[in-house]
């Protein structure tokens, strides 16, 4: 179920970053992808529900989230030309993915829960957004 739902949801952000135009900043494109991924906020809902709510899944899927980090490392080096091993793409996408992840865990305690979307869209640019001020390499 975990891994079907990663490589679902790296997909979509493969699709956002490729239907995405170049203009479109990267902070914009990213949360472009979170409201991609959480198309069917019900539908996610019910799936975060279930891996947060189980210790074990809990820990296995913020675990992938690495692999996450990887893929959307190598989305970032290529769409801002940069070596996607070098030290602003990594951070780019380590800054994206502990977003996601701690709007994710902030959405899941609040009562009563507000729009997923919305609060990811915050947390990833709140990360993300001044990273992309920063000189390139």
């Amino acid at each position: 179920m975990l891994l079907a739902r990663l490589r679902v949801d790296i997909g979509t952000v493969e699709v956002t970053f490729r239907e995405t135009p170049a203009a479109v900043p990267l902070a914009e494109l990213l949360t472009r992808a979170v409201d991609a991924v959480v198309a069917d906020p019900a539908a996610f809902g019910r799936f975060a529900d279930v891996v947060l709510a189980v210790p074990p899944l809990r820990a296995l899927y913020l675990g992938m989230l690495a692999d996450f980090e990887d893929a959307l490392r190598g989305l970032i080096g290529h769409r801002l030309r940069i070596p996607p091993e070098g030290e602003r793409a990594r951070l780019l996408a380590a800054a994206a993915v502990a977003g996601y992840r701690v709007g994710l865990e902030a959405w899941m305690t609040m009562e009563p829960r507000p729009d997923l979307g919305h609060v990811l869209r915050r947390t990833v640019t709140a990360l993300v957004e001044p990273l992309t001020r920063a000189p390139s390499e």
